[in-house]
């Protein structure tokens, strides 16, 4: 499988990715929303559903023990990300490539929705294990760790 231009990169974030990469002030999920913001180095890839648990994890008592975010910080956080993304309709919802995370399907589905190349997560139990995803009508989709597609961006 030939590796799509940096212009032509269109990947799903994991929540786990977004959340690291808002919440941390370096490391390999804070510089791919750096690339997405800044440089403009691939195309987001989104739903209503990512969003939601991103802002459901935000908002989470034991999340918010360790890193304190204001309704208004979530609210412009996820603002600025719909301002950059695609969304899909996340009508995909029969979907069933992960078998040992049932919730892990909407991203899936997301990914195959938008033609997204790439879901880049942290799953290292669920998802990144799946390393490639065929479902008959679409494209594959690769499953790649953080550090993967900040290589893949030639980061």
């Amino acid at each position: 499988m030939s590796e799509p231009s940096a212009q032509g990169i269109r990947a799903v974030l994991d929540t786990n990715v977004l959340v690291r990469g808002l919440t941390r002030a370096t490391g390999p999920s804070r510089q791919i929303l750096e690339a997405l913001v800044d440089a403009r180095a691939f195309k987001l890839v989104t739903s209503t559903e990512i969003l939601a648990e991103l802002g459901d994890v935000l908002q989470r008592p034991a999340f918010q023990r360790h890193v304190e975010f204001s309704d208004f910080e979530i609210m412009r956080a996820i603002r600025g990300l719909r301002r950059v993304a695609q969304f899909v309709p996340g009508a995909y919802l029969e979907l069933r490539a992960v078998p040992t995370d049932p919730d892990d399907n909407l991203v899936v589905a997301c990914a195959l929705e938008g033609g997204a190349n790439y879901i880049v997560t942290d799953d290292r139990r669920d998802l990144l294990p799946l390393k490639v995803i065929r479902v008959g009508g679409y494209h594959p989709v690769q499953v790649v760790s953080p550090r993967g597609f900040l290589r893949l961006l030639g980061r």
